[in-house]
């Protein structure tokens, strides 16, 4: 549904001013839902000039929302990529997709401090309180070598939680993606020229990779979460919550519910420090998610990779120019031979 002219006032406007009709349709933009969303309505209301003054004076007379209404948010369509850290912060999504979690599996450590468990219930309550429904169907694993080959995980997004030090448990699932792990530090791999190259042709074009390489290098205590494609499923994503320490991993915790933090962009490795410094990137090819009518999913494709569309065009241009280049000198030639006959 797109916004009707950007807002909701001139529906609700028009509603009221109508005597006849008891109910309304409001356009909202859907892609202002994210997480918790509150609707307010200002009513201006406005009495006829003949409109008498006992009636004027009546404090009878209330306007307001009955508790029979609804909202039917039914028809919303749902699209984008992932992983998206923007998504994940305000609805924990995709893993509140199902609001019982039944499709989520989360992987704690075989001995899990009592931190990691704060945060694990911490997330729980935060699904909850998205969905209004009770984390009730989860899978819970705390055993990552005997994991491994559990039908489960195919259809499981997976949450992992752990901390730095205890990363070569998992360090197996980080063998496809950019982050390494070597003597208790998180460390980014350079991606291959060819990568470049393809980065390039998709937009990308800031070195993302450096800027995460410099920030887990340089700081000393650290937390955040990192997404990447899953390796059991490819329309499933893994989400790992880290943090250099205790302390940091109990803070992690507070920054998902932090107001304002909820409307960042989008990236999958999220990145927090003491200094309030928040870094979002994009180190991981993602996906697309949902469905679109073909022709409005090719104007979004290139909405999101101009570089490829400017690729495309000015090569189409070249093999157009060059194939009527050929015809016209074929043409030349034979009308210059014409004329020397």
């Amino acid at each position: 549904m797109n916004a009707k002219n950007h807002t909701i006032v001139a529906p609700i406007i028009d509603f009221f001013e109508s005597q006849s009709n008891n109910s309304t349709t409001l356009y909202l933009d859907n892609t202002r839902f994210q997480g918790e969303n509150k609707l307010s309505f200002y009513f201006n209301i406005t009495p006829n000039s003949d409109t008498p003054c006992n009636i004027l004076s009546n404090n009878d007379i209330v306007n307001q929302i009955l508790p029979s209404s609804t909202l039917d948010l039914g028809n919303i369509g749902h699209f984008g990529e992932l992983p998206n850290s923007a998504w994940f912060l305000s609805g924990l999504f995709p893993f509140t997709k199902y609001a019982d979690l039944s499709d989520t599996s989360i992987l704690v450590p075989e001995q899990p401090e009592k931190d990691e468990v704060a945060l694990l219930l911490n997330l729980m309550e935060h699904s909850g309180r998205i969905t209004g429904f009770p984390v009730r169907n989860l899978t819970l694993f705390n055993h990552f070598e005997k994991i491994q080959s559990n039908s489960k995980l195919k259809s499981s997004n997976i949450i992992i939680i752990n901390k730095l030090k205890d990363f070569s448990a998992i360090q197996p699932l980080l063998s496809d993606t950019p982050y390494h792990y070597n003597q208790g530090n998180l460390q980014i791999s350079s991606p291959s020229l060819i990568h470049k190259t393809k980065l390039l042709l998709l937009g990308e074009w800031k070195n993302q990779f450096e800027e995460a390489n410099n920030f887990l290098l340089n700081t000393h205590q650290w937390r955040g979460s990192f997404s990447f494609k899953s390796p059991w499923s490819s329309d499933k994503v893994v989400t790992i919550l880290t943090a250099t320490n205790s302390d940091q991993l109990n803070k992690l915790a507070i920054d998902m519910i932090t107001p304002g933090r909820q409307q960042i962009e989008s990236g999958d490795t999220l990145l927090f420090s003491d200094l309030d410094d928040v870094k979002i990137l994009r180190l991981t090819p993602s996906f697309l998610s949902g469905e679109l009518p073909l022709f409005t999913l090719t104007i979004w494709f290139f909405s999101q990779h101009l570089f490829l569309l400017m690729t495309i065009l000015f090569g189409s241009l070249f093999l157009i120019s060059f194939y009527l280049f050929q015809r016209l000198k074929a043409h030349e030639s034979k009308r210059l031979s014409g004329t020397k006959k």
